[in-house]
């Protein structure tokens, strides 16, 4: 088999992001290491999926760390972004506008409840999130020929047509379309095709592959979609340090008081961290399933087809809950942010200054016995939410078939962006690594 193909007798599941009937499942990844079973309610049993494991990048399985590079300048007329590429009211036939989104997740957080609904994103050890910004970095959006063997995930046919940025997008900015999993969701207008490389027409009765790559910000041929000027510095972080993707904001807790009879450990904890990550993580995502055709991902329900009569929609969709995962390769674990608050400078300090953690702050930190700012043990204040069966005390950050690759926290939060991109809210890709981590 070849690495990033699809593991044989291996399923997750994808979280729904709008609520619909589900039912109690059990998930478990059969050909993974080290136990991946549990009980998650919530989730729809239709909506088992196969897993995409990442590709290593040596013999050692160790990711390169590029140096900053210093300083770059942004390319010419970077600011203000251009018009967009098409709008709401675009309906033109046999065209495909692709468009990219965040989820409303991006655009207005996690809200902490311990009684969530169906189908809800929570952080199951009490924390409310918010982001204040979501940088990606996009390129080489591709409509190819169906593959001849439908079999291999990771085979497309022939090239139909490409369109090159690389764009770089925020995410958390609202959009001016209407996102693929409905209101509240938006998406950011991207680029759209109108007809295929060779000029002609898209045949309206043939279902092209969809794919395309995160990579790293470039100059000079970076494109501006929809970034403020006052996001220039970050901008120019991104190309120094060869990064594919930023996001920044606060979390603050929410759950149960912790006391010297409830959950004691927790009493110095912060309540409020701000949290900066940004990485490269390059990366392809190939032949992705369309829930727009079926919620079941087969080869009869991937890909885009163009309409006779209208548009098709292909949406870029970015999933947040990838960063706060409890284990590797299993789509929709529980969220957790107290390992990342923990971690945080000023954990344990002065009680005025608002903790800040970044992925430097995750180096070391063992994901099978982790550790606080100060090296003493993380415990598990997990399970505050009802309906959801998270781990046993202490917390395990599971590793599976990854553990050559991950070597402490900040490589865990890495490799689990990797599974991020999505078609459409909720069509998982074949995902191929493009390259070395960059921090």
């Amino acid at each position: 088999m070849e690495w990033g193909a699809v593991m044989a007798g291996s399923r997750q599941l994808v979280r729904p992001r709008n609520p619909r009937p589900t039912t109690t499942v059990v998930t478990c990844a059969c050909a993974l290491l080290v136990v991946a079973c549990g009980t998650q309610s919530a989730f729809d049993a239709s909506l088992e999926v196969t897993i995409v494991p990442q590709t290593p990048f040596d013999a050692a399985g160790a990711d390169v760390v590029l140096p900053d590079v210093g300083t770059t300048g942004l390319p010419a007329n970077f600011f203000p972004p251009p018009a967009p590429a098409f709008t709401a009211a675009t309906r033109d036939p046999l065209s495909v506008q692709v468009s990219l989104s965040g989820e409303a997740l991006a655009e207005r957080g996690y809200d902490y409840t311990a009684t969530p609904s169906i189908g809800d994103a929570v952080f199951v050890d009490g924390w409310e999130v918010r982001f204040t910004e979501y940088l990606v970095v996009v390129d080489h959006v591709r409509l190819n020929q169906p593959g001849a063997d439908p079999s291999m995930r990771s085979v497309v046919g022939a090239l139909v047509a490409q369109q090159d940025g690389p764009w770089i997008v925020d995410a958390h900015r609202p959009g001016a379309l209407v996102g693929a999993a409905g209101p509240p969701e938006s998406a950011v207008p991207l680029v759209v095709f109108r007809a295929t490389a060779a000029g002609g027409a898209f045949d309206p009765t043939v279902r092209y592959a969809f794919s395309f790559d995160t990579v790293p910000a470039t100059s000079p041929n970076l494109r501006n979609v929809n970034l403020a000027s006052d996001q220039a510095g970050d901008v120019v972080e991104m190309i120094a340090r060869r990064w594919t993707l930023l996001f920044a904001g606060t979390a603050t807790y929410r759950g149960r008081t912790p006391s010297a009879s409830v959950d004691p450990t927790f009493q110095n904890y912060p309540t409020t961290v701000r949290f900066r990550f940004g990485f490269g993580a390059p990366a392809s995502y190939i032949n992705c399933h369309n829930p727009e055709v079926g919620d079941v991902d087969s080869p009869a329900t991937r890909g885009i087809q163009a309409s006779a009569s209208t548009h098709a929609r292909a949406q870029i969709t970015m999933h947040t809950d990838h960063f706060f995962w409890d284990e590797t390769d299993v789509e929709g674990t529980p969220l957790h942010f107290d390992a990342l608050a923990a971690r945080a400078i000023g954990f344990g300090g002065d009680a005025g200054a608002t903790p800040l953690v970044a992925m430097e702050q995750l180096v070391g930190d063992n994901p099978a016995s982790l550790t606080d700012a100060l090296g003493f043990p993380v415990l598990d204040r997990g399970s505050q939410t009802i309906g959801t069966m998270d781990n046993a005390p202490p917390p395990s950050y599971a590793v599976h078939s990854a553990a050559a690759l991950i070597h402490d926290l900040r490589d865990f939060v890495a490799y689990n962006s990797r599974s991020q991109g999505h078609l459409n809210s909720d069509g998982l890709c074949f995902v191929r690594a493009n390259g070395p981590i960059a921090y």
